[in-house]
């Protein structure tokens, strides 16, 4: 291994084989715990061989890779490391600027990098990469960008709460639909960090979003006329009571991170809310609560 002094020059690159019944749920898992960004090297019926990408000064993220593999219950034969390296960081850059290219989604939302051009017919969302999960090209993102612009062209919504916040696009994308007040919230430091530069760099005013390191459960304000969580399934289940407490009466629930399967399970720990829209894509699925 390539040992290198400032922190700010490396990243970490993570070489591992998965099934390809496991991938989309334990990049998710990854992506909520600091992975910046993935290639496929190789793929047979099986397995995926993929590069993960961690951030300098990470720490070691083979623990994390370790960590996720234990939650999905994967065993060593479903998922391995093959090889942890530090690369110097202008390999992390050119790979970024070769992988992430603009994304169009839903019918007016472009989501691309600082280094591309911006469309002038879509509401574009600029994204840094870096530690927020949230570039578009996960699908429980895009589903939940779909259904936010679907609800947006029924019912008109101007308080608008984050939970999760990641990279902060959900917050963008609720600005440019018309949203006059957006609260983002997460439980991740590095995360709350970005999105203030996301704002700036869609073009959009940061003062119009409040960005809070806070718990959901820790978070007493007034309701709000839409509540957004696009986070693992098994996490909306516990935060059920405290996101339908923050949703005001016929307000609106966006949720989304659900693994299908998953779904009614998830759904019995929501009280007093009616489903209003579903969307999938792939194996998740994204869905619309209207309170009672």
């Amino acid at each position: 291994m390539t040992e290198l002094n400032n922190e700010s020059n490396w990243y970490w690159e993570i070489v591992v084989s998965c099934h390809h019944e496991l991938l989309d749920v334990f990049t998710c898992h990854l992506f909520e715990n600091g992975l910046s960004g993935t290639e496929e090297i190789s793929a047979n019926e099986n397995i995926v061989q993929l590069k993960l990408f961690f951030e300098g000064g990470f720490g070691n993220p083979a623990a994390k890779v370790t960590e996720a593999k234990s939650r999905i219950e994967a065993s060593d034969r479903q998922i391995v490391i093959l090889k942890a390296e530090k690369r110097k960081l202008e390999n992390w850059q050119a790979n970024w600027q070769k992988h992430f290219k603009p994304l169009a989604i839903g019918s007016g939302f472009m989501v691309l990098p600082p280094w591309e051009n911006k469309h002038k017919d879509k509401h574009n969302i600029v994204i840094q990469p870096g530690f927020g999960f949230g570039t578009g090209y996960h699908e429980s993102t895009n589903l939940a960008l779909q259904l936010l612009e679907w609800l947006q062209a029924r019912q008109k919504f101007s308080t608008v709460l984050d939970v999760g916040t990641g990279s902060g696009i959900l917050s963008i994308a609720a600005l440019h639909l018309g949203a006059t007040k957006v609260e983002a919230i997460d439980i991740d430091p590095e995360a709350v960090a970005e999105v203030g530069n996301n704002l700036k760099l869609s073009g959009l005013n940061p003062e119009l979003c409040k960005t809070e390191l806070v718990d959901p459960a820790d978070f007493h304000r007034i309701p709000y006329n839409i509540v957004i969580a696009n986070i693992e399934d098994h996490i909306l289940s516990k935060m059920a009571t405290d996101l339908v407490r923050l949703t005001e009466k016929q307000g609106w629930l966006l949720l989304s991170g659900i693994i299908t399967e998953k779904k009614k399970q998830m759904l019995d720990s929501f009280k007093k809310v009616n489903i209003v829209k579903e969307l999938r894509l792939n194996e998740w699925t994204g869905i619309v609560l209207q309170k009672e």
